[in-house]
């Protein structure tokens, strides 16, 4: 095998995982950002939802959602 077959067959597919599981817990983060700048009133415009606009709207409604 040359050394393109080795790097497709072998060191690729395991390389993946890890590319993977960095790309979800970045992913992640930029949720978790967002969210706590909207909840300080920090994020986006005041018209489009948001996570942390929703946490916050919540924090006024103390009844059962059923």
């Amino acid at each position: 095998m040359n050394n393109f077959q080795i790097l497709r067959k072998h060191i690729l597919p395991n390389a993946l995982g890890p590319v993977f599981v960095s790309l979800s817990f970045g992913m992640a983060a930029a949720i978790l950002l967002e969210a706590s700048l909207s909840f300080l009133g920090l994020g986006i415009a005041a018209e489009e939802a948001s996570w942390g606009k929703l946490i916050y709207s919540s924090r006024n409604n103390y009844e059962p959602w059923w």
